[in-house]
């Protein structure tokens, strides 16, 4: 709307309560899918550090300063999972397509003395 002043002209923005609900509900929308993700990462993470501390705790062989350092890593690896576990799954699946044959043999030698 523009009104006028004396010899100037004012512009009034007009209020639309639709695009002020559309805007409101995108800034909801994100701020819940941030709240998500947030609760995912940290679940994830409190998830990987309990298996993880679990298996540094139950290796009697380290010698003190490998605890601490262990300890660290196992810190830093915690924070960053998103980037370490996908690395770490094609290690994983890297290892399994060299000794393939070696596994399958094994597996077999399992199910045939299980018997």
């Amino acid at each position: 709307m523009i009104f006028t002043i004396g010899d100037k002209k004012v512009s009034l923005p007009i209020y639309n309560a639709d695009q002020n609900f559309t805007i409101s509900r995108g800034l909801m929308l994100n701020s819940l899918l941030t709240y998500v993700g947030i609760t995912v990462y940290l679940a994830f993470a409190w998830s990987l550090l309990k298996q993880w501390l679990f298996f540094l705790i139950d290796d009697k062989e380290m010698s003190r300063e490998q605890h601490f350092l262990s300890g660290i890593i196992l810190v830093l690896i915690t924070i960053f999972w998103p980037i370490v576990v996908p690395f770490a799954y094609i290690e994983l699946l890297k290892f399994h397509r060299k000794y393939n044959k070696e596994i399958d043999l094994l597996r077999d030698q399992k199910i045939l003395f299980k018997v």
